[in-house]
């Protein structure tokens, strides 16, 4: 359930997978209406290597008439409980590589996420890949999580 929604997800455990081993993460939103498959990342990431994630968009939404429409935040109602229980099934995540990656519609939802500071998304994810998209009520991504340490 997402938003009091049935929705799905897909998510692509690597072969290599050891329960006592961090694994890198791949949270990928696509274009278009979205889409629940990790097939359009396929070539984005080492599948071998890392966790592969797909979220639809809510209800095959546009993320930028969500955002002109000032109804983005209803994507990331949708989105955090399946993040949630994406953490949940895969708890070796990581924590120094996790990307966010969207194309598109995908990359509108991550540029929101970015300027609006989804609690659980800007403070989450260490990298941000935004193609052909990235539409926010802002371009103030100030708040996405950066290593101040060195």
């Amino acid at each position: 359930m997402a938003d009091q929604v049935s929705t799905r997800c897909e998510i692509h455990i690597p072969a290599t997978y050891e329960p006592g081993r961090d694994f890198p993460l791949l949270l990928w939103f696509s274009g278009g209406k979205g889409s629940c498959h990790v097939r359009s990342a396929r070539d984005l990431v080492d599948f071998n290597e890392f966790v592969v994630v797909a979220l639809p968009s809510p209800e095959g939404r546009s993320a930028r008439l969500a955002v002109k429409g000032g109804e983005i935040d209803a994507f990331w109602a949708y989105h955090a409980p399946m993040l949630e229980a994406v953490k949940q099934a895969v708890p070796n995540i990581d924590p120094e590589l996790r990307l966010v990656g969207g194309s598109s519609n995908g990359a509108h939802i991550i540029g929101s996420g970015l300027s609006r500071d989804w609690r659980g998304f800007s403070d989450y994810f260490t990298a941000y890949i935004l193609h052909e998209g990235g539409y926010a009520l802002s371009k103030d991504y100030s708040r996405a999580r950066v290593d101040r340490s060195s």
